[in-house]
């Protein structure tokens, strides 16, 4: 998949390497999160992804209910993918984001 790779590319530098690499399988999406933490979200639930805050924050949203299991546990309405440092191109990463989701939803 040419979006997921380029993503985990941008991943690789963005807030200090805090997130990534997401991954796939044939029901969620994965974004590793560092310290062996992972977040997932169910594929078929996946809304699409917006920008919350310009050059701070993007989420990929839910349809319906919380579809995303946290590192915690627990679950959310949305994946978050924020920073406080500057440079966060939302509008690239949000476009980013929404050709992977429609790459999965046609898999």
């Amino acid at each position: 998949m040419e979006h997921l790779t380029v993503i985990n590319t941008f991943l690789e530098t963005f807030d200090n390497g805090y997130y990534g690499p997401l991954s796939v399988d044939d029901v969620y999406l994965y974004c590793n999160i560092k310290g062996n933490r992972q977040s997932k979200i169910i594929i078929s639930e996946i809304a699409k992804a917006n920008v919350v805050t310009p050059q701070k924050e993007v989420k990929i949203q839910c349809k319906n209910d919380k579809c995303v299991t946290g590192v915690t546990g627990d679950l959310y309405d949305s994946l978050t993918f924020r920073t406080d440092l500057s440079g966060f191109d939302t509008e690239n990463f949000n476009v980013l984001l929404n050709l992977l989701i429609d790459s999965l939803r046609i898999r």
